[in-house]
């Protein structure tokens, strides 16, 4: 029978095995993209300028692949997708700029598509193997919300501040999804410098969580 420890090597070692499958998959995608990214601005002067911006972000968005399989951080797939976007958005730019190339740019876009799908594969997949709750760290409410739905066990959302604008969008997200959440001691004006400053807000915090229907001891107050 494994002890805590050897659970613990076992499920860093399955990490491994799959985060390198799906890393060479993407490889291989980013490739092909950069193949045809290649192809075509080697034959419009239009757009190898926008095809070399591309090829860059190609190898942003796999930097940040890297470092959420290093880190485990979800910032990073948050960055990953950002820059996704961005990249189906010169796409289309490219369409609008060389519609003779609306195929090949057209093959672009769909291996974008599947390279974002292994993407979710791969948080999924490493959370299938590692036994334990995860507490989603991205400032972003749509990578939030994805990470959120993709939990098999009880998630934390980290984190909410006293901001009015965040307390909006993250509040009931966890009340949605039935999540804990960490909320910092910081509003519009920064951090207080203060212990009846910091606390108040604090009391803001923990009032309009309750005021969601979010439970008191759901609510994990951090001073900073």
């Amino acid at each position: 029978m494994l002890t805590s420890k050897g659970k613990i090597r076992l499920a860093l070692v399955i990490v491994a095995f799959i985060s390198l499958g799906t890393s060479l998959l993407s490889l291989s995608y980013m490739r092909y993209m950069a193949k045809k990214i290649e192809e075509i601005a080697n034959k419009d002067a239009k757009i190898a300028e926008l095809g070399e911006t591309m090829s860059i972000k190609m190898l942003d968005a796999r930097r940040e692949e890297k470092n959420y399989i290093i880190y485990f951080d979800t910032l990073h797939i948050d960055n990953n997708r950002r820059i996704l976007e961005e990249m189906r958005g010169d796409v289309r730019h490219a369409k609008a700029i060389a519609p003779a190339y609306s195929q090949t740019l057209d093959s672009i876009d769909v291996l974008l598509t599947m390279y974002g799908q292994n993407i979710d594969l791969l948080v999924k997949t490493i959370q299938d193997a590692v036994d334990a709750r995860l507490c989603i760290d991205s400032p972003g409410l749509k990578v939030q919300s994805a990470g959120l739905s993709a939990c098999n066990k009880e998630p934390m959302i980290n984190s909410t501040t006293a901001e009015a604008k965040r307390m909006e969008k993250f509040f009931p997200l966890a009340k949605e999804h039935n999540a804990e959440i960490v909320c910092l001691t910081i509003d519009e004006k920064g951090i207080p410098n203060s212990t009846d400053g910091r606390t108040e807000l604090a009391m803001l915090l923990l009032a309009t969580a309750m005021d969601q229907g979010i439970e008191p001891e759901r609510v994990f107050l951090d001073p900073v």
